[in-house]
């Protein structure tokens, strides 16, 4: 669970809340991971992230002593990949600060999404 946390929290949001402010970062000589490695390798970083934020939720329900079935692994899956990857590979390609604030946004509702889902599978089964 802190793995999930710890790299949704990188890849969703300081990253990208660090690559919204450069202006403000470089003014004040903040040293941020875009503003130090460029935007091209927090591309890199946001989506490696990602990809493993998404890819442990898959392995949660090892934890639970519910029995979630294959359809709640697809609703999981389906969230990592709207409210996580498009946005971060956009990210990653774009480089465009419009994108980071928007990967903010979207990675904000990530817990939330994967509470609804838990919580579905729970009262549905």
């Amino acid at each position: 669970m802190l793995a999930w946390v710890f790299f949704w929290e990188i890849g969703g949001q300081n990253v990208p809340a660090d690559w919204n402010d450069t202006v403000e970062d470089k003014r004040v000589n903040a040293k941020t991971i875009p503003l130090q490695l460029g935007t091209r390798t927090a591309g890199i970083i946001v989506v490696l992230t990602l990809a493993l934020t998404v890819t442990i939720s898959l392995f949660l329900p090892l934890a639970s002593p519910l029995n979630l079935s294959w359809l709640y692994l697809l609703a999981s899956a389906a969230a990592g990949a709207y409210l996580l990857l498009r946005p971060g590979v956009q990210l990653a390609q774009r480089r465009e600060e419009r994108q980071a604030a928007a990967l903010f946004d979207n990675a904000s509702y990530y817990p939330l999404a994967q509470l609804a889902i838990i919580a579905l599978f729970v009262a549905l089964g």
